[in-house]
């Protein structure tokens, strides 16, 4: 039930809060979701700003978070134009999603059209007709 955000500047608990909230009033303005700032991610001496991990208390939020995520490229505050949000994935689920993203591309360089990943697999959806073109399932 954990999410990603990337771009939240390193500053104080309630500056970070702040942020968040904003980030999710964008999304979602109808709804106060409930949360908890799990902390940040990554090397302490990054001079980047880490990730933070958020945990969502409701799934339903969480997924169109995620659903909803892609918004914020169009949001007319700066600061919102760069954050990312992604879900929180294992290892095994980060290398497989890699997978996934280098088959996907390598598909479309080769001339492959209206194909995209669905639930671990790449498929083709024409004529309301889906077929699975690569998957990691076995």
């Amino acid at each position: 039930e954990n999410i990603i955000i990337r771009g939240i500047q390193a500053s104080t608990e309630i500056e970070e809060r702040r942020e968040v909230e904003k980030v999710f009033e964008e999304l979602i303005p109808e709804v106060g979701i409930k949360y908890e700032i799990m902390g940040r991610i990554g090397r302490l001496e990054q001079l980047v700003a880490r990730p933070l991990r958020i945990h969502i208390q409701d799934s339903e939020h969480r997924r169109r978070l995620l659903n909803r995520g892609k918004q914020l490229k169009t949001a007319e505050d700066e600061v919102l134009k760069k954050i990312y949000m992604a879900p929180d994935l294992t290892r095994m689920q980060q290398e497989e999603d890699k997978k996934l993203r280098d088959k996907l591309k390598e598909l479309r360089n080769n001339g492959s059209k209206n194909i995209k990943i669905t639930k671990g697999e790449i498929v083709s959806e024409e004529g309301g007709k889906r077929e699975v073109i690569f998957s990691l399932k076995k």
